[in-house]
């Protein structure tokens, strides 16, 4: 601070600052009206500037991160979203989404989700009656030795997927009551590719479609009213093998006395089928 500066803060303090030979301080109030008067054109540069952002002021926009390789599921036209691990950046550019049906996965993989397009039970003690679910359950068990259900359900497989890897394919189903179960809530189950054309309400049992000889087998674990999954990927990777799709029979493997029903394609828990493929 200048000599001068320090003379007119005394003489301030003393109230003489309006004398003769005395002096004027600028307070910061009076640097604010000072401003206000330089006039909108200045007012204008900076709200410009604040506009703009500091991506246009640099030129281009940073890319998007993945937010820990996770990324939203929607590669639908026009607005794709899908995450490349190599970069940990969002792709948002519809040609370099790589999944041609489903979505593109945090992984690169592609998942593809169908509801039942068709769906038929049949029964061996009623070989020409027509069962094809609507507001009915389909069935799969055994009663005694050769009384059995078979269900069989069809999905719309987008035609992509006979030139894709698919890793691995999962069936859900709404078990929606059984009959005359004891212990475990667990059903042994075989899963077969359907090989031939069918339509729903036309098939019985003794009209059937045919089945690829090959099963995937495992243990169906079911809560009443919940769904309950099957891997089937050795099913749908047999009917990409075969180069066509007809849909999967179900029913169970050396059960006895036992029968599941499970919510039919009518329903809002229709029978679904996820498929993840590269």
């Amino acid at each position: 601070m200048g000599k001068q500066s320090s003379a007119c803060i005394l003489l301030v303090l003393l109230g003489l600052a309006g004398a003769p030979g005395g002096c004027h301080l600028i307070f910061p109030f009076d640097l604010q009206e000072a401003s206000t008067e330089a006039g909108p054109v200045d007012l204008g540069d900076r709200e410009a500037r604040a506009e703009a952002g500091p991506a246009d002021l640099a030129g281009q926009e940073p890319a998007p991160s993945c937010q820990g390789n996770v990324a939203p599921n929607s590669c639908v036209p026009n607005l794709p979203r899908w995450c490349d691990p190599s970069t940990n950046q969002l792709v948002v550019s519809c040609k370099d989404c790589p999944c041609a049906a489903g979505t593109c996965q945090s992984d690169g993989r592609c998942k593809i989700s169908l509801l039942a397009s068709a769906d038929s039970y049949t029964h061996y003690y009623q070989p020409a009656t027509l069962f094809h679910g609507g507001d009915s359950p389909l069935m799969i068990g055994r009663w005694g030795t050769d009384d059995v259900w078979l269900t069989y359900l069809n999905f719309q497989v987008p035609a992509v997927l006979q030139q894709a890897e698919v890793e691995q394919a999962v069936l859900s189903v709404f078990v929606d009551a059984w009959s005359a179960w004891t212990g475990a809530k667990q059903l042994p189950t075989e899963v077969r590719t359907v090989t031939s054309s069918w339509k729903e309400g036309t098939i019985t049992f003794k009209d059937s479609p045919t089945v690829s000889t090959a099963a995937v087998k495992q243990q169906l674990t079911f809560v009443l009213k919940t769904l309950a999954t099957l891997e089937v990927t050795g099913a749908v990777q047999i009917s990409k093998a075969g180069g066509a799709w007809y849909g999967l029979r179900l029913g169970c493997d050396g059960c006895s006395d036992k029968t599941l029903h499970l919510a039919s394609r009518e329903t809002s828990n229709a029978p679904r089928l996820e498929i993840t493929y590269r």
